[in-house]
């Protein structure tokens, strides 16, 4: 097989030290996509070292836990994780071709709550090393009373129909924030307790081989908090039509891998109540122009589905409410 001449000189120091052979290359936004003789196989520049070591190690525990599909490094002829450049490190991992989910499937569900929880688990496995604790993110807080007061005066200002249909509905939003601020305040003392990584969005999930549902994800350091798996919720609920006992096969199989304690779930349902999604909308609509009708018919939209992720945050609060009537039942016992 004739070798190919590297305009790169990262792509070059790939082809020297690893084990594959390339013969072609695809630029993505953040590295590259190899076909080589031993599969497609993803190049990344990550430069922050510390979510190097987090993005090694949670992959690595996954694969001890039993979940395999993941987007493990692939290790250089030298057993080096990741090659040193000028400017970062280059990682090289296998990168799999699958097809979507198929969420009508009642297996998909319970697959995705399973494999969920065995990221978590290996989350928590990373952090008990040494660099661990003091490298995980903390997450961006809600929106203070104070900048609410300030958006809502901005949204004053506008002096537009869309403005006025905003405050019309400020009450719910109102009322939303006020619930969430609370949930989360109440599960504030374990919030270091609580990690996940930053994204877990459906579109890293892909079926391999015909049946193993596989995670390929970004290369970053985990969060505290459970914002990540409530937006994973919210993304399948929206986009598939989920339905309570879908939702249902989805937690249980979670559940039974992770078992969410009381306030982990009060900290679930923040993010679950909380209009994040109507808050970002509004940021952008104070800061900047744009065509009225179009930016009302979003708003719509986004209302739209708010109404739909209110039954989501329902179930959950159903859920937290069945397990304090069964630990009532039991002391009563």
């Amino acid at each position: 097989m004739t070798r190919l001449l590297f305009a790169s000189p990262e792509l070059e120091a790939v082809s020297q030290a690893y084990h594959f052979q390339v013969y072609q290359v695809q630029r993505t936004a953040d590295g590259f996509i190899l076909e080589t003789d031993c599969g497609p196989k993803s190049v990344t520049e990550i430069k922050d070292p510390e979510a190097l070591k987090w993005s090694y190690h949670w992959r690595e525990a996954a694969v001890r836990r039993g979940f395999r599909q993941v987007d493990r490094f692939i290790l250089t002829r030298c057993k080096s994780a990741y090659l040193s450049t000028p400017s970062g490190y280059l990682v090289v991992r296998d990168h799999l071709r699958g097809e979507p989910v198929d969420f009508s499937r009642p297996e998909a569900w319970q697959a995705l709550g399973t494999c969920t929880a065995l990221i978590h688990r290996a989350v928590e496995d990373a952090l008990k090393l040494p660099f661990a604790l003091e490298t995980v993110e903390i997450p961006a807080p809600l929106l203070s009373f104070g900048e609410l007061e300030d958006l809502k005066h901005r949204v004053e200002t506008k002096q537009s129909n869309l403005a006025s249909l905003i405050l019309e509905q400020w009450p719910l939003l109102d009322e939303r924030w006020r619930a969430a601020v609370q949930l989360y305040h109440f599960s504030e003392p374990v919030l270091s307790q609580m990690l996940s990584l930053p994204c877990l969005k459906y579109t890293s999930w892909k079926v391999v081989a015909g049946c193993c549902l596989a995670f390929e994800g970004p290369l970053e350091k985990p969060v505290l908090g459970l914002k990540a798996l409530a937006q994973l919720m919210q993304e399948i609920w929206l986009r598939f039509g989920a339905d309570e006992s879908q939702l249902e096969t989805f937690f249980t199989a979670f559940e039974h891998g992770y078992q969410l304690s009381t306030y982990a779930l009060h900290h679930l349902l923040a993010h679950l109540v909380y209009p994040d999604r109507l808050y970002t909308f509004l940021q952008s609509y104070v800061e900047s122009e744009g065509e009225e009708a179009s930016r009302e018919k979003e708003w719509e939209r986004l209302t739209a589905q708010q109404a739909k992720l209110d039954r989501l945050h329902l179930w959950v609060a159903r859920q937290i409410d069945k397990r304090r009537e069964a630990a009532l039942s039991y002391v009563a016992d």
